[in-house]
């Protein structure tokens, strides 16, 4: 089964709205582009004769460029997926008996099944067969995609740890043998339901493993890597959820402002606004409402491995509505 035919294979199962946030920066406060339509006139260019074959020199450059973007888009996140996976690795090489068990903040799964997740992905993504063993019903597995995640999950669940640690050495490898070779601009299913191209999809590879990598920190005490190049990845696919997350779920009301003040490494200072058709989208209005948080808080809840009630978050402005947000503050389902 090709990646484009399979179930979305992205652990955290991320959904994400479509609008992008904007650039990620702490200081000044971020701001969307400015509209090249309101950034004054420009010099016109010197008239030129037509020619016959400049639509089609024009389209080639383009889809060049484009092609190009996609390339170094790829590139980038093939490195991102690769450091966080290696940082994975050599921090389950220094865990005891007694490390592999614990919980985490996925529900039903321990330390050793967040490893068996990722290499249950990658050995999909390579074509390997899939376990015979079909799961149980769990309380923590809802809906059809939590039955299939589970599959790889409970037939690694009598391997030793030492041992799911050492397949999913093996699959990394693997996989970086053959990521070269696949086309960025291949279009694929990406796990928030849209298509997209390979490169797209590898941007939500790093995303999971990373966010997986940091549910086994978390769970044996050894916080690190917070701000790997994957942590961006997770930005820049979760934060376009927030516009949703105060318009639609937080129903903020027409006018109001909410600033997101999250201090890492990395650093994000982004606000919503919502306008008169209910619509929430980044803006450079003064908020009438500031959460702050650190990183690490942020990525919990949206996450959706918490709730408001374990972590610390300071509010300003209206209480009730960031009390809103915070409870639904959770992209991934």
């Amino acid at each position: 089964m090709t990646p484009a035919s399979r179930p979305p294979a992205a652990g955290s199962r991320a959904t994400c709205p479509s609008t992008p946030p904007p650039p990620c920066t702490r200081t000044p406060r971020v701001r969307p582009p400015t509209p090249a339509s309101s950034a004054g006139p420009s010099t016109p260019e010197p008239s030129r004769a037509p020619s016959r074959s400049t639509g089609s020199i024009g389209a080639a450059l383009g889809s060049w460029r484009r092609r190009r973007t996609d390339m170094d888009e790829m590139q980038a996140n093939i490195a991102a997926y690769e450091q966080t996976v290696r940082s994975t690795i050599a921090l389950a090489g220094t865990f005891g008996d007694a490390d592999w068990g614990r919980p985490t903040e996925c529900p039903g799964w321990t330390v050793k099944d967040q490893l068996a997740h990722l290499v249950g992905v990658e050995r999909d993504l390579l074509g390997d067969p899939a376990p015979a063993a079909e799961p149980r019903e769990f309380d923590h597995v809802r809906n059809d995609f939590g039955r299939y995640l589970e599959i790889a999950v409970h037939a690694r669940r009598p391997v030793p740890g030492p041992d799911v640690l050492a397949e999913l050495a093996d699959a990394l490898e693997r996989r970086l043998a053959r990521l070269p070779g696949e086309d960025p601009d291949r279009v694929l299913m990406c796990p928030d339901g849209r298509e997209g191209p390979y490169s797209r999809f590898m941007k939500f590879r790093a995303m999971d493993c990373w966010t997986h990598e940091q549910d086994v920190r978390r769970a044996v005490g050894r916080p690190g890597n917070l701000d790997a190049p994957a942590a961006r990845c997770f930005w820049e696919l979760l934060s376009r959820g927030l516009p949703l997350v105060v318009a639609r779920r937080a129903k903020a009301a027409p006018g109001e402002s909410v600033a997101f003040a999250i201090t890492g490494p990395p650093d994000f200072d982004v606000t919503v606004t919502v306008d008169e058709s209910g619509r929430g989208s980044w803006s450079e209005a003064a908020p009438t409402t500031e959460l702050a948080m650190d990183w690490e808080t942020y990525v919990r809840l949206a996450a959706g491995r918490c709730t408001a009630a374990d972590v610390t978050v300071r509010t300003e402005g209206d209480r009730d509505l960031a009390a809103r947000i915070l409870a639904t503050m959770a992209i991934t389902p």
